[in-house]
């Protein structure tokens, strides 16, 4: 619940509302090396942290300081870019750390245009009272979390096949192999059209994802090479590093929707994880004897691997499972454990 006056705002959150907002060394998942509150004695004071869909340049500074920070003293806890990689993997790496940001991009500016049109109908005399159907619709918006398969592109089904192939003949071989070798041949599962409405935007960042020869045979958007990301990497001499994409997998953009989403993509199922979160991917783990690092130094920094879920365990999480089957609550906007319920009295809607 919440009251709002002319120049404050007094809120009731539940526990899990609970936030703290940092400085301008932190917008969301951009964590702050500094970790000084953003806070003001009066809204005059107050600054607000950019945000990266009314003002991606703003926010691209941003994260450019935090991606400065993490080249000159490397992060190892996990990145989520893949639930696997850590922060160094991710920010290390232009192409990776680009198609982090954009994706971020992507899911802001959904949120912006579109999840009104999700709650609205959803509303009843004020109150959030979404029915089991109008829950389940929000599964659309998203692409692995709690699915039971994906819909995916013939390209990329077969990034994935060729991304467990590689591990399955690794891990069988039982050597120690370093999976950031140019040598394994392991490259990321991409599919750009995910990001499509940020990679048709002048803060493309189209040739860090691709590198600079691939993304002008696209024939995509040109992309601004004095931006923030670009600058950073330039100064620590890393904008020539590999994509870890494979090269001759793009040879369009952005797909059709018949082949993304529609009657001729394809299926891959998900695999559930419990590690200090909750994770969700289309690709599995690693296996033991890959290390991250070519570096004997680098491979003694502890990486836990979190535990895969299977049968019961991995049924419960699944969103239609949590919607339809349980007293719980799963993801998203309409998921909270005050919401209304609608009754009908008198065969009136209340």
């Amino acid at each position: 619940m919440a009251f709002i006056f002319a120049s404050h705002v007094l809120a009731f959150p539940t526990i899990d509302l609970v936030f703290q907002v940092w400085n301008l060394n932190i917008s969301l998942c951009f964590v702050s090396y500094t970790r000084k509150p953003n806070w003001a004695t009066s809204a005059s004071h107050f600054i607000y942290p950019p945000n990266i869909f009314p003002a991606p340049p703003d926010f691209l500074a941003l994260v450019a300081d935090f991606i400065d920070g993490i080249l000159l003293k490397p992060d190892h806890k996990r990145a989520w870019l893949s639930p696997f990689l850590t922060v160094y993997e991710v920010f290390s790496v232009p192409s990776r750390a680009a198609r982090f940001i954009l994706a971020f991009y992507c899911y802001v500016a959904r949120t912006e245009e579109d999840v009104w049109g999700l709650l609205k109908p959803c509303i009843h005399n004020g109150i959030l009272a979404p029915t089991t159907d109008q829950r389940l619709r929000y599964a659309d918006w998203l692409f692995v979390w709690a699915k039971e398969r994906t819909s995916v592109s013939p390209r990329m089904a077969s990034l994935v096949d060729e991304y467990h192939a590689v591990i399955d003949a690794r891990a069988a071989s039982g050597e120690i192999w370093c999976r950031n070798s140019p040598d394994i041949g392991l490259f990321d599962v991409f599919e750009p059209t995910v990001l499509a409405s940020a990679l048709q935007t002048e803060h493309n960042l189209g040739h860090l994802i691709f590198g600079e020869s691939l993304w002008g045979s696209l024939g995509s958007c040109s992309s601004k090479r004095d931006d923030p990301i670009t600058a950073v990497y330039r100064k620590h001499g890393l904008l020539n590093s590999p994509t870890m994409l494979k090269p001759d997998a793009y040879n369009s953009l952005i797909l059709p929707h018949a082949e993304f989403r529609g009657k001729r993509s394809l299926h891959r199922p998900t695999f559930a994880y419990r590690g200090p979160k909750e994770m969700w991917s289309v690709t599995r783990d690693f296996p033991p004897n890959c290390h991250w690092s070519a570096d004997a130094k680098m491979q003694r920094k502890s990486i836990l691997h979190p535990s895969l879920l299977t049968g019961s365990d991995r049924d419960s999480l699944l969103f239609k499972n949590i919607v339809t089957s349980s007293l719980g609550v799963a993801i998203g906007p309409l998921e909270y454990c005050g919401i209304g319920h609608i009754v009908h009295i008198g065969g009136i809607p209340r």
